[in-house]
């Protein structure tokens, strides 16, 4: 199930946040991005394999009702004393088997989450995570198209094993979609260079316009050197 098996339970991501939870807490853009795309939705939110919960809790600042899940308790503990204004929208659950009803979201996502994982867990993760939601599935993941990036993460597992994460190329992504009968749209996020979206965000001027035309010129020229593909599926109703 789990890539890494020094990874594979819950105490030993106990383990892990205690010394990351912190320092997780300063990128923010993931948050940024959820919030420019549904800038117009105020909506109900979850976010699977939540770690830090800083998305979580930005979302919920930003006026959304965001719930967020992870199986490790020392990361979901941490979030309560981290705020405890919204301590009840942290959960500690198994994402293979949410505790929440069919279509309970309109919009669920993840950042990062499903590298860690084998492919036949992935797609039952994605099963779900589609159970769940009633209007979009969002699925963040390592750039399989940055060459740069991947070789940095590929010497760097060697000594650290969070580095052991699955990249992703647009090919890889639409089939796992295709599988679950979505089409997904792909749009590259996290530059190395031109920091567009990243700029904004560091000024304080992610204006959801500014974000979403961003966004798009991304989509064209930023797919091999940026760090991440953020993936958007419509669910469809059956």
């Amino acid at each position: 199930m789990k890539k890494n098996a020094v990874l594979g339970t819950s105490t030993s991501w106990d383990e892990q946040w205690k010394l990351l939870f912190k320092n997780y807490q300063h990128d923010l853009r993931h948050g940024y991005y959820i919030k420019s795309i549904f800038a117009s939705k105020k909506a109900s939110i979850l976010e699977i394999g939540a770690g830090s919960f800083r998305d979580t809790a930005f979302l919920n600042r930003a006026g959304y009702i965001c719930h967020g899940i992870d199986f490790s308790d020392e990361s979901v503990s941490l979030a309560k004393m981290e705020f405890p204004d919204i301590k009840d929208r942290f959960h500690r659950m198994n994402a293979l088997d949410l505790e929440f009803a069919d279509k309970s979201f309109d919009i669920s996502f993840s950042n990062g989450f499903i590298g860690l994982f084998d492919e036949i867990t992935i797609h039952s993760l994605i099963r779900e995570q589609i159970r769940v939601t009633k209007e979009y599935v969002v699925l963040t993941v390592h750039n399989g198209h940055n060459e740069q990036f991947s070789n940095y993460f590929e010497e760097k597992k060697k000594e650290d094993p969070l580095f052991d994460i699955t990249f992703f190329k647009k090919r890889e992504i639409q089939s796992l979609f295709e599988a679950h009968g979505l089409n997904v749209k792909i749009i590259p996020v996290g530059k190395q260079k031109r920091h567009w979206e990243d700029w904004l965000i560091k000024k304080d001027m992610a204006h959801p316009v500014l974000m979403k035309l961003c966004f798009k010129i991304s989509g064209k020229l930023a797919l091999h050197r940026s760090e991440r593909l953020l993936c958007i599926a419509r669910v469809k109703e059956l």
